[in-house]
């Protein structure tokens, strides 16, 4: 290692402050690890000098400090240059979609008062590219392909995700064949199966869980399992709700909503427009409520790889309260 030049992080390697620790993001790669906040201040308070003046600064501390310079240099996460050079430019933290909608949820089962197939074909009015169908009780494929596949064509939805729930039916050929007949499909998760498995092909998987999910009180779970790491995911997180952002939803009973699991009502997808509710700048005003506004959240080292969920939150009463469903405290690692 020339410790005479200075060690510089790649623009896609971004890194986030906690309370105890810090996490350095690949967004190229959509990885990310945790790094000690040590580390943080190196590459923060002190990118600018080359290792030699680092070493000279923290006297006594050299070992400690080339281990991580070596550190970062095997992860790939920057190069060594000389001092008053960098070949790079800053990664934009803008962001920008020219869709008002970019995902539509519709959730549904035998007790529904509102015609599926409907629905979907009311939502074109968005120019949506993306919906998500939670299907909370057993159909057949038959209802699959008459309410849900038979409205797709000549539509704007790109991508369709689907929860189903197992049946002796719906066998792993059966679901390959309606996917090769329907290639919107990107998704398929299987509900109440017997075995936990993931199947992957080419721009579609489909996933196995012995969890049941029946009805909407199954979202806002806060995991490591949910994060993600792209740049699409961090650059909405800095300005928007990363989970409520340009999302719009019909709950069981066709009542439009936020999210299936928020109580407040705008309307009913039998007789009211998707267009003007989500045009609506009071539907839109949570999603601009953004994790660096939540509390606990804010201090997170997380804060922009985790979804975010309004709906089920600490304190109903304090809409900037931490989400229920979330057991870590960065105060307390």
């Amino acid at each position: 290692m020339n410790i005479n030049k200075r060690f510089t992080l790649y623009p896609c390697c971004i890194l986030t402050r906690g309370v105890k620790r810090a996490v350095i993001c690949d967004l190229q790669r959509a990885k990310y690890k945790l790094i000690p906040l040590a580390l943080y201040t190196l590459l923060t308070d002190y990118g600018s000098l080359s290792i030699k003046e680092v070493i000279d600064e923290f006297r006594g501390n050299e070992e400690t400090i080339l281990s991580y310079y070596n550190y970062l240099l095997d992860n790939d996460w920057g190069i060594l240059e000389d001092k008053n050079q960098s070949m790079f430019t800053p990664v934009s933290n803008g962001f920008y979609n020219p869709k008002l909608i970019t995902n539509v949820i519709f959730d549904y089962d035998k007790n529904s008062n509102y015609q599926l197939g409907l629905a979907i074909s009311k939502s074109e009015e968005l120019h949506c590219e993306n919906i998500e169908i939670r299907l909370y009780d057993v159909f057949d494929v038959n209802f699959l392909e008459d309410n849900i596949f038979a409205f797709l064509e000549g539509t704007s939805i790109r991508n369709l995700e689907l929860l189903v729930q197992y049946s002796n039916e719906l066998t792993l050929k059966r679901i390959i064949d309606m996917r090769i007949k329907n290639p919107r499909i990107t998704r398929i998760v299987v509900s109440s199966s017997h075995c936990e498995k993931v199947e992957r092909y080419s721009g579609f998987q489909v996933i196995y869980t012995t969890k049941t999910i029946n009805s909407e009180i199954h979202c806002g779970k806060i995991m490591p399992y949910y994060f993600n790491s792209d740049i699409s995911m961090y650059t909405e997180s800095l300005h928007f709700n990363n989970c409520l952002n340009a999302k719009i939803a019909v709950d069981r009973k066709g009542n439009i909503k936020n999210c299936p699991s928020m109580k407040r009502i705008w309307g009913h997808i039998n007789k009211d427009s998707l267009l003007k509710i989500a045009s609506d700048k009071e539907f839109q005003k949570i999603w601009h409520i953004k994790k660096d506004d939540i509390k606990v959240c804010h201090k997170c080292e997380f804060r922009y790889l985790c979804q975010d969920c309004r709906a089920y939150i600490e304190n109903e009463n304090d809409i900037y309260s931490k989400p229920l469903k979330c057991n870590y405290d960065p105060l307390n690692v």
